[in-house]
């Protein structure tokens, strides 16, 4: 899993670049950061033995731990399918985060997210997990939380960076096609300007500090501006280029990959323990 130390910074950096080729990986990398802040801190983590365990972790779904026993659905668990152990929301008589082995979750694929199929994202379910099968993570989950929420909204704007590159080789190369240069109109250079400009935008918003780090709902909202700003500026490339009607087109790929991830961050921010929304 991703260290712990590395500064926020640095680790958006590192995800909006690989996002820009690679959206799956980048999603899978946002995850498995928060979850190994949040299981840090653990003084009898259940994988002392073990040399390399992947964790991944959602924010989104319901889960009840009562009566010795967690039941409960996660409806888009990135990573999923490849996790050692998945960290879960629930609640105990308040919100917690449980702990549970793959192996004692069901997960199924989910066919909606088509533009992120190598981040195995899935739908976890559990029923009647025994506490002594689990483990219930204590303590501050405000930075990991952080760091999902960063993760997510830089996975987005990177794999709309990676739409808009995809669509400028494109026009380069009808640009060297003296019988197509024709097609490349004022309108197409200013529609890529513009889209470059709003990507900068979304860029500068998750990488600048936090506005106020007393106001971490405040953050929660940059991100959420950061997400719309890259889904609208590939949108916008998408249909100015018809590269909809080409579905095998690079472009086309790339901006699934947006439109998955933008739905997904959604989600995992709206599921944000309360002091941060």
């Amino acid at each position: 899993m991703p260290s712990p130390g590395m500064p926020l910074a640095e680790f958006v950096s590192h995800v909006l670049e690989l996002a820009a080729t690679d959206s799956a990986q980048a999603w899978l990398t946002a995850m498995s950061d928060a979850a190994s802040h949040d299981v840090a801190g653990m003084p009898d983590a259940p994988w002392a033995s073990a040399a390399t365990p992947v964790v991944t972790c959602c924010y989104d779904g319901h889960g009840d731990l009562s009566d010795g026993s967690l039941t409960g659905h996660w409806p888009a668990v990135v990573g999923a399918q490849r996790a050692d152990w998945l960290l879960l929301p629930a609640r105990n008589g308040a919100s917690c985060r449980v702990l549970v082995a793959r192996e004692d979750a069901h997960v199924d694929a989910v066919d909606d997210h088509a533009g992120l199929g190598g981040a195995g994202v899935s739908r976890v379910s559990v029923a009647h997990l025994t506490a002594d099968r689990l483990h219930v993570v204590s303590g501050d989950h405000a930075t990991a939380a952080t760091r999902a929420g960063a993760g997510a909204a830089a996975s987005v704007v990177g794999s709309a960076v990676g739409v808009w590159r995809r669509h400028v080789e494109q026009l380069r190369v009808q640009l060297a096609t003296s019988y197509r240069s024709a097609e490349i109109t004022d309108a197409a250079a200013a529609q890529v300007a513009r889209a470059a400009s709003d990507l900068d935008a979304a860029t500068l918003q998750v990488t600048a500090p936090p506005p106020d780090e007393r106001d971490l709902a405040a953050t929660v909202r940059v991100y959420r501006q950061a997400v719309a700003r890259a889904r609208s500026a590939a949108d916008h490339l998408l249909e100015g280029g018809r590269h909809a009607l080409d579905a095998s087109n690079p472009v086309t790929q790339r901006w699934r990959d947006v439109d998955a991830g933008s739905r997904l961050a959604a989600r995992l921010l709206d599921g944000l323990p309360p002091p941060l929304r």
